[in-house]
């Protein structure tokens, strides 16, 4: 599209960012990022607050730790729409866990605690995908395998119904 200026030369308009508003994709990407903003400082000051008021630093990461790992196997499993899945799953959860503090921990001389804390979360994500994998109706999970579909109700592969209605 061109208007006409003044001496007979058409100027372009120009797409987002020169126009008055984004266009619908731009629109979607920031609300996602919002979104994420906002369940990441969430779970941040959430971590901050049982840090702060733990008498027993390696013991509080151990338990955020786990029980994020949890509450973001149940996020996971349930197959939430996709916004809420970045909110809770990448915002929240994502800032409410901490590898880099776990690291820290565990540079400081706490390798057992690091060694139980992976190996809790490893059995607690999984336990909160079960939960998470019962109570959905449909639709996929959060965080597909590798190869399968991101959106759309679940296929034969991934556990849903067959052609013939039989699940797998």
């Amino acid at each position: 599209m061109s208007t006409p200026e003044p001496g007979g030369r058409a100027k372009r308009a120009l797409p987002f960012p020169g126009s008055a508003a984004p266009p619908p994709a731009w629109r979607a990407c920031l609300l996602d990022a919002a979104l994420v903003a906002a369940g990441g400082g969430t779970g941040a000051l959430a971590r901050h607050l049982m840090m702060a008021g733990a008498p027993d630093a390696p013991l509080a990461l151990w338990s955020i730790n786990v029980v994020g790992s949890l509450l973001l196997g149940v996020v996971t499993g349930a197959a939430l729409p996709r916004r809420a899945c970045l909110t809770l799953g990448t915002g929240l959860l994502g800032s409410f866990t901490s590898y880099s503090a776990l690291a820290a921990f565990t540079a400081g001389g706490a390798l057992v605690s690091a060694l139980l804390s992976v190996v809790a979360g490893v059995l607690a994500a999984a336990a909160g995908m079960a939960v998470g994998a019962r109570a959905r109706s449909g639709g996929v999970p959060c965080v597909p395998q590798y190869g399968e579909p991101q959106d759309g109700p679940p296929t034969a592969q991934q556990g849903g119904p067959s052609r013939d209605g039989a699940a797998r």
